[in-house]
């Protein structure tokens, strides 16, 4: 797994955490939304410790992916006294998270920065977004890729979008990992990808590459399983597993 995850619950799942994952690189760390309860688990688990240079990137902004990021970003400035730099997206999206900030009192200390990430990272070579279906609630939701020199990460942000799915499944390289929103729950009109019919959009060799996260009930855990997925353990499920062997 290339990402570790801070909360991969869905935003309903107070237990598991609003989902959210990072990658770090030496002093560089690059968030993957920032929802209402990331915050407290960032400062607990201490994932910025070591870093002097923190970006983020938003898929959509449903609270339980952006809610916390104000506090983040006030942190960073007041007790680490450096900007977040924010990766710039789509013009309309910049311009509501922009406007989310200022009404949430965040002016004059973040950036936004291109999708090469200003060069800092040396692994990772840029973070670029795509549309995805989602809600039409919102004025447009996005996936995320993370592109480096012999690998990809795709990360679907919350998307019911099969067109999606299936284009990222049948493009998966050797080496590439697909972190995809992933429920339990099934109804008409769901908004998120039920576990059922990701399977059917996931041909059975390329299940390996395929993280499930954004979990809305833990009865999903087995079906994780059955199909040949992975769960997108948060750090606190790894030493777990680790504790008991497993």
């Amino acid at each position: 797994m290339k990402l570790s995850f801070i909360g991969n619950g869905s935003a309903f799942n107070i237990a598991r955490g609003n989902n959210s994952a990072y990658y770090l690189e030496g002093n560089k760390i690059l968030i993957l939304d920032c929802g209402e309860s990331i915050f407290e688990r960032i400062i607990k688990s201490n994932i910025l410790d070591k870093a002097n240079e923190v970006f983020v990137a938003i898929t959509h902004l449903h609270s339980d992916h952006v809610g916390s990021l104000p506090s983040l970003i006030f942190y960073n400035y007041y007790k680490k006294g450096i900007k977040t730099h924010i990766v710039s997206g789509p013009p309309q999206k910049d311009e509501e998270l922009s406007h989310l900030l200022t009404i949430s009192g965040v002016k004059g200390i973040f950036n936004y920065c291109d999708s090469d990430l200003n060069n800092s990272f040396v692994n990772l070579k840029s973070c670029t977004f795509t549309p995805v279906s989602h809600t039409s609630a919102l004025t447009q939701s996005y996936a995320i890729t993370l592109n480096f020199s012999s690998q990809k990460i795709y990360y679907s942000g919350d998307t019911n979008d099969e067109d999606y799915i299936k284009k990222v499944a049948q493009n998966l390289k050797q080496n590439d990992e697909f972190y995809c929103d992933t429920c339990l729950a099934d109804y008409p009109g769901n908004v998120h990808t039920n576990i059922d019919r990701l399977a059917t959009l996931v041909p059975l060799e390329k299940r390996q590459q395929v993280y499930c996260m954004h979990i809305d009930d833990d009865k999903i855990l087995d079906k994780i399983d059955k199909y040949g997925f992975h769960l997108a353990k948060t750090q606190t499920e790894k030493q777990k597993n680790q504790e008991f062997g497993s």
